[in-house]
């Protein structure tokens, strides 16, 4: 029931989807300059200091192909290069996180506007402007996204840390499975990453709490609907992450564009549905003026 509403709210949202698409289209130019200012300098750097880079790729070369021996003749190769380059490779880890963080940043800046126009349809009927929601809740916007791009940042740091300490075990074991179960195990913490944070939108646009006060809030109310949100979201999460893969060469990118502002909307689109279910509070799936439904989440009643 949860996706199945959400999603009927997202088709009756098509409108927000493509103001959020403007918004991503602007935001992928302005990022795809930063990256390349950072990463062209960088690659021609890597290029002339990282001497050893021939020995440590012949190296994987033969970890890929199931030598098991080579495991730590790779380590050893790895550990000597990481000793000799520490300062560029630092300096490549740093600008990588960083660009992440300033991505994720940006994204999360669409979070409370797009809640804030969902809200509105969900319980009046009416439509807010995406943009004029963009303006009017800047000042909260920016605090809320530093909050989360931090938050964010040191735990899917840790996510790639731990997964892929887990591959470098496993892949001599079990060979390139190690790939798909280390794969899956990322989208399943991914997931639950998102679900355990899923409250917190809703509480600051729903309820009109302090920041502050709501992240704290929002920790104990995800656990207590995280059972409601964890399969709805991972099952978002794995769809679109396989159209975006399955896409990006073949389309030459433009499927993906198009299903970033999609999942951007769809996640919230879950937080409100799983808010209300908690709330018990009703709401529209589809226009009100219609009057098509209007989904009663406390006795789970269609209404016409």
């Amino acid at each position: 029931m949860i996706l199945k509403n959400s999603f009927m709210i997202l088709t009756n949202n098509v409108n927000l989807i493509f103001k959020t698409l403007a918004y991503t289209i602007l935001l992928m130019i302005i990022l795809l300059s930063i990256l390349s200012s950072i990463f062209v300098p960088l690659r021609e750097s890597i290029l002339v200091e990282f001497e050893g880079l021939g020995k440590l790729q012949e190296a994987v070369g033969y970890w890929i192909d199931g030598d098991k021996n080579s495991l730590n003749d790779l380590l050893s190769l790895l550990n000597s290069f990481l000793s000799e380059k520490r300062i560029v490779v630092m300096q490549t880890i740093i600008k990588i996180i960083g660009f992440y963080a300033m991505t994720i940043f940006f994204f999360f800046m669409t979070d409370i506007p797009i809640v804030k126009v969902l809200y509105n349809k969900m319980q009046q009927g009416y439509s807010e402007k995406f943009h004029l929601s963009l303006i009017s809740s800047l000042p909260q916007s920016l605090l809320y996204s530093f909050l989360m791009t931090v938050i964010v940042t040191v735990v899917d740091v840790l996510i790639i840390m731990a997964v892929i300490a887990l591959l470098i075990a496993l892949y001599p074991v079990i060979g390139f499975f190690a790939i798909s179960i280390v794969a899956s195990l990322a989208l399943f913490l991914l997931a639950g990453r998102v679900t355990l944070i899923s409250q917190y939108v809703p509480l600051i646009v729903c309820e009109e709490k302090n920041l502050i006060v709501a992240l704290k809030e929002s920790i104990t109310k995800s656990v207590k609907s995280f059972s409601l949100a964890y399969i709805p979201l991972l099952i978002t999460i794995i769809v679109f992450f396989a159209i975006f893969m399955s896409t990006i060469v073949s389309t030459f990118a433009i499927v993906p564009v198009l299903i970033i502002p999609t999942y951007l909307v769809m996640k919230n689109c879950i937080r409100l549905v799983v808010y209300s279910a908690e709330k018990k509070k009703p709401y529209y799936t589809t226009d009100a003026q219609t009057n098509e439904f209007e989904i009663d989440v406390s006795d789970d009643v269609v209404k016409s």
